[in-house]
């Protein structure tokens, strides 16, 4: 739930002064930082994103008494001018949700494994024949 909040607080402040894009950045450091799980992360980042925008849009549509959100609908031939409000909150949450997606993964690759503190702690252990053998029939292809 923090995950959540500070994607929307962070996205929110920053749109005013950086281009829409910035979603992007904003979740994938804070899912780079944050994030526990990959669905945490990508429900997080849509959710907030989908939220924020959704908010935002009908912001936009009620100060100018839909007029604009019409003739937009129009262009992209919606029936209806407040469907294009859900459409444009829908495509600011997948650009979220993949962002804090990628976050976390990156997170997870840069993560050291498990095998190579392993192999570090074994530094000093002989090599056995099947380990080898294993490394030889796996490479030998290159």
């Amino acid at each position: 739930m923090p995950l959540f909040f500070l994607i929307l607080a962070l996205s929110f402040v920053l749109q005013f002064f950086l281009p829409w894009w910035i979603i992007a950045p904003v979740a994938f450091g804070l899912s780079l930082w944050k994030s526990t799980s990959a669905r945490q992360a990508f429900l997080a980042g849509f959710s907030a994103i989908f939220f924020l925008w959704a908010a935002m849009a009908l912001v936009i549509h009620l100060r100018n008494e839909g007029i604009l959100t019409a003739k937009i609908a129009a262009l992209f031939s919606l029936p209806f001018p407040s469907l294009m409000i859900l459409v444009t909150a829908l495509i600011g949450g997948l650009v979220g949700g993949i962002a804090a997606l990628s976050g976390f993964y990156w997170k997870q690759f840069l993560k050291p494994s498990p095998a190579a503190s392993s192999m570090k702690a074994n530094a000093g252990t002989p090599v056995t024949a099947q380990q080898n053998f294993t490394f030889k029939t796996r490479h030998n292809k290159v």
